[in-house]
């Protein structure tokens, strides 16, 4: 027995094409652990030719005590082109996730950039690529 997707008078389909054929993240990816008293930008790995990262996770597991602390995730083009300070609180202890979905013409180096006066604060930055 199947299942159907889809209403009663729905004549849309689904490009089971794009679904099936999506590559699964790489479970290595590439890490980088942050303190409190690391300088800005600390690297996280190097993003290879051709490459599309995927999915994005910050993890605090400290929080960071400046309210002012801000962290993003991205390349010396975009500081904030694979996380933005919009998607993760420093000061809040959890673990923030976002789908990038951006692909890297040329060997790309990748960072964690921060910024706050901290004395206290950790994170680990996971990036995974497609």
């Amino acid at each position: 027995m199947g299942f159907f997707i889809g209403g009663v008078g729905s004549s849309s389909s689904v490009d089971w094409s794009n679904v099936l054929n999506k590559p699964a993240l790489d479970p290595e990816g590439i890490t980088t652990t942050l303190v409190f008293s690391d300088t800005s930008p600390k690297l996280v790995g190097v993003a290879s030719q051709n490459t599309v990262v995927g999915e994005i996770i910050l993890d605090i597991t400290q929080a960071f005590n400046d309210l002012g602390t801000v962290i993003t995730i991205g390349d010396s083009g975009d500081h904030s082109r694979l996380m933005s300070t919009a998607d993760n609180d420093p000061n809040t202890i959890a673990k923030y996730t976002k789908s990038a979905d951006y692909k890297y013409s040329v060997d790309t180096n990748i960072y964690i950039y921060f910024s706050g006066t901290n004395a206290q604060g950790s994170a680990t930055a996971r990036v995974y690529f497609e």
